[in-house]
């Protein structure tokens, strides 16, 4: 046996075993507590165009936090105060400050600007909570009760201009996210704000509290907003941002008042629900859906999935109604499991997956990377059913973890990994998760005194009994060039490129990519080539191309032209250019009266002075198999033996000789086409 014949008989017998692939997991870069002498915990993440990483959090700690001459460099530590703190890349602390009054303050959301700008947002019993006049709300609105807030500050650190948003009653901010004009959005929570919202979707609450949604000008100015919700509870937990859309999602008890016709979910299901509204760049509402089973849906994170839509990730402990057929997991393992749904535009359900242990999962947030991926954090009590294999940590630590997950733009997971201490961990918002580049971020609180940190870290040894912490993973040099795996620093080396997946082994004859020049959506990242796009293109004249069907990374079995196909000198027939039949004219006397018929179709010879010239010379070629399939021993890539077969005039195999029926199976293998995509 040749050693090509062998190694593709190898292959293809290597193909009927079961595929088990790894995945770039990601490495620790560095991590580090925040806080000191008191409670301290990071509750939001956000990362601008340079790199740079803007953490808020919220703290009773005199030091440890503020930089001298920070916009407020000090407090004295009798109630809580928000602070910002900005670091490098590398990990060290650029600048940090606090942010607050005389009474209590926290963070709950941050985000950064194409201009570098960095909103905070959260919630404030501070009446003199530092705002500025012009905006929607400059005055303290609470009586006895939290107002909301947002807070604009330059790259810089210093503050450009703050604003409350709120009522005489409980409010707070959750969320913030930018438009492209530096606008930012805000999403919360009110029982009725001090302020009109004139042209609104809702201009009034309908329930015992409301969602809201504020859209602010550059300036902290009202430009648009909207309450939202029925008439039981309904609670905004984010926001998100595309082109043209601004969506806002949260979770609700009310039965009536949020969802439209046409959606995934227009009726409520029980218990409280998840709800996702997509509302125009004006404030018009689009669409709305509940998203939920019997049981409980809390919580919330929104991001904007590539190609348009949203993806929403929260927790249930609903068994039913969550998860699409073939997900990740498709049924409730624990008390609680996290949640990860992609909707499309138009509010339809893409596909949705549990997530988690036979512990309790909750809290995520999400955030889509460079390469169309989305990244999933929460915690977790969970023993098993989280870490992948090769996960940077592969068993729970503590009493709760961390976890954090990568999926596909499909839904299918790439990785997860466990990330804590001995003790526990714990996130209070939505927002602690960024990504920029290849890099991911994660933040929350830990009682746990080792396991978080690197020793240059900023800080690399806790304070308290319980601090914040930020640590950043690096996916490495995906989308980078390549020639073998040993050239990625993570990762896998396909279509000359790191990749986050081995993305078939470099087979030329499947449907996938992780070179934008083959059809990924980015340079690193294993992508389904889109239906239509060519697997393996023809051979021959009778042979078919095989198109990707753009839901599976296998390309469809090789396959002949379909029968009548034209080919150079004939018509297709089972894979094989069959000669046309010929067309003669024939001129017949007529004795009685002398004149001649001419026609053009085929006549058949009636007169005994006809000779063999006009009979068809040489051999029939075989008859098509019933299945269709082309002459296993015929390879265009190859040469092919011709011994015993007749040329029948248009380069084609008219016939063959016998064959030991025993070798076609074997020859079939070994002589498999292997050829690169166009």
């Amino acid at each position: 046996m040749s050693r090509l014949a062998f190694r593709t008989l190898l292959v293809a017998f290597a193909s009927l075993l079961p595929c088990v692939a790894g995945a770039a997991v990601p490495d620790r870069v560095w991590g580090t507590y925040v806080g000191a002498a008191t409670d301290d915990v990071v509750e939001a993440l956000a990362v601008d165009a340079e790199g740079m990483v803007y953490a808020c959090g919220t703290t009773r700690s005199t030091t440890g936090i503020a930089t001298p001459g920070s916009f407020q460099a000090t407090t004295d530590g009798q109630k809580k105060d928000a602070f910002l703190l900005k670091f490098a890349p590398g990990g060290a602390r650029e600048w940090g400050t606090y942010l607050g009054g005389a009474s209590d303050d926290e963070c709950h959301g941050v985000a950064v600007d194409a201009a570098g700008n960095v909103a905070v947002v959260g919630k404030t019993l501070s009446a003199d909570f530092d705002t500025t006049p012009g905006t929607v709300m400059p005055e303290f609105g609470g009586i006895g009760e939290y107002d909301g807030f947002v807070a604009l500050f330059d790259a810089d650190g210093e503050q450009l201009w703050g604003t409350y948003i709120g009522g005489p009653l409980a409010d707070a901010i959750d969320e913030v996210a930018f438009d492209e004009q530096g606008a930012p959005h805000v999403a919360g929570i009110t029982r009725g704000l001090s302020f009109d919202l004139p042209g609104a979707h809702q201009p009034a609450p309908a329930g015992l509290q409301d969602a809201m949604l504020v859209k602010l000008d550059p300036d902290g100015a009202l430009a648009w907003g909207t309450y939202y919700g029925g008439t039981s509870s309904d609670i905004g937990t984010s926001v998100a941002v595309g082109a043209d859309a601004v969506y806002l999602g949260g979770y609700t008890g009310s039965a009536q008042g949020i969802a439209t016709a046409g959606v995934w979910q227009s009726v409520y299901a029980g218990g409280l629900d998840n709800f996702i509204v997509r509302f125009d760049a004006e404030g018009s509402r689009v669409w709305a859906t509940y998203y939920g089973g019997e049981g409980l849906e809390s919580d919330g994170d929104l991001a904007i999935a590539p190609g348009g839509g949203v993806v929403w990730a929260g927790y249930t402990t609903s068994p039913m109604g969550i998860a699409t057929p073939g997900a990740h997991k498709t049924f409730l393992a624990g008390s609680r499991d996290a949640l990860l749904a992609r909707f499309d535009a138009d509010g339809g359900l893409t596909w949705a997956t549990y997530f988690g242990g036979s512990g309790d999962d909750q809290r995520g947030s999400v955030a889509v990377d460079p390469y169309g991926n989305f990244l999933l954090v929460g915690i977790t009590s969970s023993m098993g059913a989280i870490a992948t294999q090769g996960a940077y940590q592969s068993q729970l630590a503590g009493e709760y973890d961390l976890f954090l997950a990568k999926f596909g733009p499909d839904g299918a997971r790439v990785w997860s990994t466990y990330y804590g201490g001995p003790a526990l961990e714990s996130s209070n918002t939505p927002g602690n998760l960024a990504v920029h580049g290849p890099d991911i971020y994660v933040a929350g609180k830990t009682k746990s005194l080792a396991g978080l940190t690197t020793p240059d870290a900023f800080q690399p040894d806790p304070g308290t009994q319980e601090d914040g912490f930020v640590a950043r993973f690096d996916q490495g040099d995906l989308g980078g060039a390549c020639q073998a795996d040993a050239d990625c620093t993570i990762g896998f080396c396909a279509d000359g490129v790191c990749c986050d997946a081995p993305c078939g082994g470099g087979d030329p004859d499947d449907c996938q990519a992780c070179s934008a020049a083959l059809g990924a959506r980015v340079d690193g990242t294993c992508t389904l080539l889109a239906a239509g796009t060519t697997c393996r293109p023809a051979a021959a004249e009778c042979d078919a191309p095989e198109l990707c069907t753009g839901d599976g990374a296998a390309c469809p079995a090789d396959s002949p032209a379909a029968d009548d196909t034209p080919c150079p000198d004939g018509l297709c027939l089972g894979g094989v250019c069959e000669p046309a039949t010929a067309t003669t004219t024939t001129t017949t006397t007529d004795t009685s009266t002398g004149s001649s018929d001419t026609t053009g179709e085929p006549q058949v010879p009636t007169s005994s002075t006809s000779t063999s010239d006009d009979a068809p010379t040489g051999t029939s070629p075989d008859a098509p198999s019933s299945t269709g399939a082309p002459d296993p021993t015929t390879d265009a890539s190859s040469e092919t033996d011709t011994a015993g077969q007749t040329d029948g005039g248009c380069g084609c195999s008219t016939g063959h000789g016998p064959m030991d029926m025993s070798l076609v199976t074997f020859a079939a293998l070994a002589l498999s086409r292997r050829r690169r995509r166009r």
